[in-house]
């Protein structure tokens, strides 16, 4: 039979365990699944990153840089295609979530919205930023 010290030791390491498996659960899931706002520089960094990878020469360059643009041309149209789609889902799953919450909530969670709303939907930038992310 196990003593109480020799128990209490057991438990207080699977405890520790689980905790620490949540908290680098936690901070694993948030780097992995959180991605950065939209920042137009970070694309001129890849599309240059891509040249120095694959060597381009400098007429291949130029055209490389072209497709791209006009593939970021593309993700616009396709974009303010769809957004209305994600905003009216996002809208009403809001209010659905506001009518579960008291008051004191509905106010906090107003002060969230503008928090989420970038990470809510990475692919596809919010209506009041210009252009979606490039490849």
């Amino acid at each position: 039979m196990m003593s109480r010290a020799s128990f209490l030791k057991t438990w207080g390491v699977l405890l520790a365990t689980f905790l620490l498996g949540a908290v680098a659960g936690g901070v694993l899931g948030r780097s992995i699944f959180s991605r950065p706002p939209y920042d137009p520089h970070a694309r001129e960094f890849r599309v240059t990153d891509l040249e120095a990878a694959l060597k381009l020469t400098p007429e291949q360059a130029p055209q490389v840089r072209a497709i791209i643009e006009d593939l970021r041309v593309q993700y616009s149209g396709i974009c303010a295609e769809v957004r209305p789609r994600y905003d009216e889902a996002r809208a009403a799953a809001r209010t659905r979530m506001r009518a579960l919450l008291t008051a004191e909530q509905q106010a906090r969670f107003d002060e969230l919205i503008p928090e989420q709303e970038c990470a809510s939907c990475p692919q596809i930038a919010p209506s009041d930023q210009s252009e979606p992310p490039a490849p």
